[in-house]
């Protein structure tokens, strides 16, 4: 009972602070989080290719987020891993969702860092795509737009996006 009151207040009060968000931009940055000329993100991306993640029997992955906190703490997150906390939830149930539910890689890397209560103020956010290795669209470990609910989702939340 208490959390259901307490995720309702929680989205009553998204509400008045969310009023203001849709007139920022996102921030986009240039990733702080490059090592060997590949971003964190680049590198999951490989490595998600490597285990065939892509495939459809193992979870047709198609995205890959990393979210890097102000401290340096990273959480990864995959398109269709889940929401794993509740203020997401009321997040999105208060906004709402494109055709895809919340499932983007962003909501996961988010959700996890919220999850863990972490600050996201000052965080940043790489999306790049996940391909199959026979893939030819070169599309493969390139920067992934954030989608209309994960663009407004970063804004609430005050998380700039690296390129």
């Amino acid at each position: 009972m208490y959390n259901t009151v307490e995720a309702g207040l929680y989205t009553v009060g998204m509400g008045y602070t969310n009023l203001g968000a849709n007139n920022q931009s996102l921030t986009q940055k240039t990733s702080l989080a490059v090592q060997g000329g590949k971003t964190t993100a680049r590198k999951e991306a490989d490595r998600l290719q490597s285990l065939g993640a892509t495939s459809k029997n193992r979870g047709h992955v198609n995205s890959v987020a990393v979210l890097t906190t102000a401290s340096g703490k990273q959480y990864v997150g995959v398109n269709q891993e889940g929401i794993n906390n509740w203020r997401m939830r009321a997040y999105l149930r208060f906004n709402g969702t494109n055709k895809f539910n919340g499932q983007c890689a962003e909501v996961n890397a988010v959700s996890k860092a919220l999850q863990d209560n972490r600050s996201l103020r000052n965080s940043s956010i790489s999306v790049v795509y996940v391909r199959g290795a026979g893939s030819t669209s070169g599309k493969h470990g390139t920067f992934h737009e954030p989608c209309s609910t994960c663009s407004k989702m970063l804004q609430h939340y005050k998380v700039g996006v690296d390129k």
